[in-house]
């Protein structure tokens, strides 16, 4: 359950916590209820101790948003939250392994085989069939309020609206929504964002260990170099197995308090292949190289996240009615979650147009 364990016999022949840390698990259930503060590292650290966060809860959940979860909220990760609601979550975890087991099991990864651009081109080609006009190569500067309506200003003119769905990372919205609403500004900039570097490679069939048959690894902080995830691409995806048998790799360097986008390419390239030769004990001499850079496109969701949404959204609401949020840097980072949001911000800006007019 993203670290918390729920295998006993898995977990007490682990070799990556040692005896002393073992012990220190094993009482979770001994103890009383702990207060909940909202940050992942704080809670799991009381219950556990701090190798099962370093070691098992912090290298996934880092992984997934790029972020240090003693300064990521407990909400934000549902998974992890519901296993809060019971005194002990090693209990929790086991009831909810053995609930889970019963269900038919899926693929562990899945995508799109012509990447997730197809989801993008799909979108467009919907917008457009249902009349919709989709702008590109356009920065918005403002939105100001007119009457019952919206002007957006942009680099290359303006825009009249009557409702507005901003789905743009929450920072960088704060200048535009100044005019309508500065608290609302100010709460935006609050937001931190994480980059994030990552390097894509073919290394050569002749190079790749045949041991190596998983699909990758995290690297915990305290081991932490520059590289934080390597993902074994050719093992996870059928349709990245290259004829000649080279194993394609995505290494991801850099994350909330570790950064890495003032390297230039080839440092970053220096960097990966070094720590992987440490993490690997093998040397690789890429045949194809590819990087690419996630300049603040992780959003940090700090403790009390939703307290600080709710207050933005309750602000905005009263003076600019008809705006709604959607995307990764609201109530979810995951397609999955933005698909929801968009639903949601959807539905309330059809209740808002239809209000409107009656």
């Amino acid at each position: 359950m993203l670290g918390v364990p729920a295998k006993v016999r898995a977990f007490a022949t682990s070799g990556l916590i040692s005896p002393l840390g073992k012990l220190r698990a094993a009482i979770e259930p001994l103890l009383p209820t702990t207060a909940d503060t909202d940050s992942i590292g704080d809670y799991v650290r009381s219950r556990f101790g701090n190798q099962i966060h370093e070691r098992l809860v912090d290298p996934l959940i880092g992984s997934i948003y790029a972020t240090d979860s003693d300064h990521f909220s407990m909400a934000a990760v549902p998974q992890v939250a519901a296993l809060t609601a019971s005194r002990s979550m090693l209990l929790a975890a086991g009831r909810a392994r053995a609930a889970a087991a019963k269900s038919p099991a899926g693929p562990i990864f899945s995508t799109p085989t012509r990447g997730l651009g197809a989801l993008i081109e799909l979108l467009t080609q919907r917008v457009t069939a249902l009349g919709g006009r989709i702008l590109t190569g356009e920065t918005v500067s403002a939105i100001e309020k007119v009457n019952t309506s919206y002007t957006v200003s942009t680099s290359r003119g303006q825009h009249l609206a009557d409702a507005i769905v901003i789905a743009s990372p929450a920072k960088p919205s704060s200048h535009f929504i100044r005019p309508l609403d500065t608290r609302a500004a100010d709460l935006l900039g609050e937001w931190s964002h994480a980059s994030v570097v990552l390097i894509t490679m073919a290394i050569p069939a002749s190079q790749w260990p045949a041991r190596l048959k998983g699909s990758g690894y995290l690297v915990p902080k305290p081991d932490q170099r520059w590289v934080s995830a390597a993902s074994f691409g050719s093992n996870k995806w059928a349709h990245w197995r290259p004829d000649d048998g080279s194993m394609i790799l995505r290494v991801s360097l850099g994350r909330d308090g570790l950064e890495v986008m003032h390297f230039d390419n080839e440092k970053l390239i220096n960097l990966a292949l070094a720590d992987m030769k440490l993490h690997l004990g093998v040397d690789m001499t890429p045949s194809e190289i590819r990087v690419s850079r996630w300049a603040e496109s992780f959003p940090q969701y700090r403790p009390h996240h939703f307290a600080r949404l709710a207050e933005l959204e309750h602000s905005l609401g009263a003076t600019a009615p008809g705006i709604v949020f959607a995307g990764a840097s609201y109530r979810g980072i995951g397609i999955p979650a933005c698909v929801q949001q968009a639903r949601t911000a959807g539905e309330a800006t059809l209740a808002h147009l239809a209000s409107l007019h009656s």
